[in-house]
């Protein structure tokens, strides 16, 4: 299964920022990030097999952030909340890939690939 969301998480340096000056603020970006994968992924299912591995292509306009600054936990906590996956313990995910890619989105791909064995 693979399927792209228009949204752009805000980055680990800013979020370190929100948690340092209001441990609240933190919580509710993580919130409302959760919510926002919910609503975005509302329609889709994974019907696969587990475990899984997650496969999450970033999109960036350019070059000048880091791959590591990207916070993905908001993402996979409203896959889950939205039902696309059943749960993001190590029995259903196993594998957790990033990877970037340069062009004129801002989004995420994100691939759901039953594990073979």
């Amino acid at each position: 299964m693979k399927f792209y969301i228009d949204y752009n998480p805000i980055n680990w340096n800013a979020y370190i920022d929100a948690e340092r000056s209001n441990r609240y603020k933190a919580s509710a970006i993580k919130k409302a990030e959760t919510e926002a994968i919910k609503l975005l992924t509302r329609r889709l299912k994974y019907e696969g097999g587990y475990p899984i591995n997650l496969t999450l292509t970033k999109h960036y306009k350019d070059k000048r952030q880091d791959l590591d600054g990207f916070r993905f936990k908001g993402v996979i906590d409203g896959l889950v909340k939205g039902g696309v996956i059943k749960n993001d313990n190590l029995n259903c995910i196993q594998e957790i890939n990033i990877r970037c890619c340069f062009d004129n989105k801002v989004g995420i791909d994100i691939e759901i690939k039953e594990v073979e064995t």
